[in-house]
């Protein structure tokens, strides 16, 4: 039986336009995936769903667990009518929004104390604020300049889910003309998961970028004598466009576990690169 690498060998040698167009093919193909590579954080990166402790977590997770978005509105007297009634109507808004089971706030409370409306004068509203209880008053409105709207989704939402309610959230606050001087934020878990990954994915580009010019360095100045001296940092480079890129096509998310593993894959393939390199040279010379 002849040997796979004795086929590959021949093949190659024989039919080095075909093969070489099948290798661009594939390195374009790999080029096509990378523009469809996502990223991925949580818990489910490393939850094992088909043990029986990790069965039973998601299980209660879908079941109980739901997270909340938090809308944290700034300005100089949170209690002004006009930037209370933007916060009503904008909660409101976002009470019809999907997967959203309740809405929270401040104007929630002021509401319940002033039978059903929003009160319109400032005193009336500092007479209720000072005879609601401390603690609930601390948690929606911790200072004059700061409250806060809570947003609780529905149990079991998925991430993809919660980042479309993230911009469906976004998008309300940005048309709804908040009154001058008023800054909204959006904050919570989901939030903060949507611009990890954000920026994991950004920081990803400038760590390949970084470990490229340094080997691109070292093996400049390591292997001068050598010809073709940095053909092992385009091996390199056309392994992380191929290893990305057929992530993206099969639909493999980066997580935490690749970011790790990141740095040995940078590492295997420089150094069989080099081998590579090295045995290229050699059947060079033995060529000449």
């Amino acid at each position: 039986m002849k040997n796979p690498y004795e086929w590959l060998a021949a093949a190659i040698n024989n039919h080095t336009w075909a093969v070489a167009g099948v290798a661009v093919a594939i390195f374009i193909l790999a080029l096509f995936g990378l523009s469809m590579v996502t990223m991925e954080t949580g818990d489910d990166t490393y939850l094992d769903k088909t043990t029986p402790r990790g069965a039973l977590l998601s299980h209660y997770k879908d079941t109980y667990g739901s997270d909340a978005i938090i809308l944290i509105y700034e300005a100089d007297s949170v209690r002004s009518s006009d930037i209370l009634r933007y916060i009503d109507n904008l909660q409101e808004d976002l009470r019809n929004e999907r997967y959203v089971t309740e809405v929270m706030g401040v104007v929630d409370l002021l509401k319940q104390a002033n039978g059903g409306t929003l009160p319109s004068s400032k005193a009336e509203i500092d007479a209720i604020i000072a005879q609601a209880p401390p603690e609930l008053i601390e948690q929606m409105m911790p200072s004059d300049l700061i409250t806060l709207s809570s947003i609780i989704l529905d149990p079991g939402v998925s991430m993809d889910a919660q980042k479309q309610i993230l911009g469906n959230i976004e998008s309300a606050i940005r048309i709804s003309s908040p009154p001058p001087g008023l800054s909204v934020s959006v904050s919570g878990g989901p939030a903060f998961a949507k611009e990890m990954g954000d920026e994991i994915g950004a920081q990803i580009g400038v760590l390949i970028l970084a470990a490229m010019l340094l080997m691109v360095l070292a093996v400049s100045f390591l292997f001068s004598h050598v010809r073709y001296r940095l053909l092992p940092v385009a091996i390199v480079a056309v392994g992380l466009i191929m290893t990305f890129g057929f992530m993206g096509l099969f639909g493999i998310p980066i997580s935490m576990v690749v970011v790790g593993a990141f740095p040995v894959l940078i590492g295997i393939g420089i150094d069989y690169a080099i081998q590579f390199h090295a045995r290229f040279d050699e059947e060079i010379r033995n060529s000449t």
